[in-house]
């Protein structure tokens, strides 16, 4: 037997989904809708980086950077012409992958630096055409 408290109770929740019905309307939750001029470039422990790659012109490629040093090492990418993107940090005697906005015959500059920030080490490449993949070894 449903009491009259239920019932209430009922009409609330069915106003309340209604109502959230409503408010979300219109919302279009279809990838296609970001904007043309972002797409994931990096992960790191789970975190996607951000950059300004544009369809039909730039595309990733990935860098397996390789740490013998007893210690972390930051990472990131220059761009010939500006623009830099951090990439992640590469843990002592590990090797980590990193996806990079660029195109393969495309002109970088990795430069890795410890947390400290006593050193710098960093390799310009050009990224290899025919493929999609390259590695480097911090020295």
């Amino acid at each position: 037997m449903r009491t009259f408290a239920s019932r209430v109770s009922m009409i609330g929740l069915s106003l309340a989904l209604v109502a959230l019905g409503s408010a979300c309307q219109g919302e279009e939750t279809d990838d296609e809708t970001a904007p043309a001029d972002t797409s994931a470039t990096a992960m790191s422990g789970g975190e996607t980086v951000s950059s300004g790659i544009q369809p039909g012109v730039s595309s990733t490629y990935s860098v397996a950077i390789n740490n013998p040093m007893p210690h972390a090492m930051v990472v990131k990418v220059e761009y010939t012409g500006g623009g830099e993107t951090e990439l992640g940090t590469v843990p002592a005697g590990s090797e980590q992958a990193f996806t990079v906005a660029a195109s393969a015959g495309e002109t970088v500059t990795l430069v890795a630096t410890d947390e400290a920030g006593t050193h710098s080490p960093s390799t310009t490449m050009v990224l290899p055409t025919g493929q999609s993949e390259t590695s480097w070894t911090i020295e």
